[in-house]
């Protein structure tokens, strides 16, 4: 089966791994346990991030609110239109000098903006230390992750991500 798509959408795959007893995957490379068309490094280099589903608490009974809360259809609409906004690239733009691979570096900043879009919706309202320790460094980690995995399943992709500073 051949199948061709082209999107300006984002999109999260779910996809479960064998886990051993300690909590920790069974398997170095994460992607062996996923089917062969997934398995291809060029379409995993397109994927800006990993988040590790074995470091998320399980959800428990009294996690579960009882109160007043957001509905998903307003967060729905609310994200739908920060993401018509420009400002969270141009912020993360501003704010950080980067060498090496384009797609390292167009991961991060996606990731970046994503988390200035839920946490700091106002950028008017956010310092340098908290683009860095909650938004920055959060979008480096998850793409780390695939860069890791990219190492293991192929010699010509280095584990090292590419260089994201923050500016002076």
């Amino acid at each position: 089966m051949n199948v061709s798509a082209t999107s300006e959408a984002s999109f999260v795959m779910l996809a479960n791994i064998p886990i051993g007893t300690d909590g920790r995957p069974l398997l170095d490379n994460y992607f062996n346990a996923l089917p062969h068309f997934l398995q291809e490094t060029a379409f995993i280099d397109r994927i800006h991030g990993l988040l590790p589903g074995w470091e998320i608490p399980h959800i428990e009974k009294q996690m579960i609110g009882n109160g007043i809360a957001l509905k998903a259809d307003y967060f729905s609409s609310a994200s739908h239109e920060l993401r018509k906004r420009g400002e969270f690239s141009n912020y993360f733009r501003e704010q950080t000098i980067t060498n090496g691979d384009l797609r390292d570096i167009n991961a991060v900043e996606r990731l970046t903006s994503g988390y200035l879009k839920l946490l700091f919706p106002d950028l008017n309202l956010l310092n340098k230390d908290q683009f860095i320790e909650y938004c920055l460094n959060p979008a480096k980690q998850l793409r780390s992750i695939i860069r890791q995995q990219l190492s293991i399943r192929d010699f010509e992709y280095k584990s090292s991500l590419a260089k994201i500073e923050v500016k002076g």
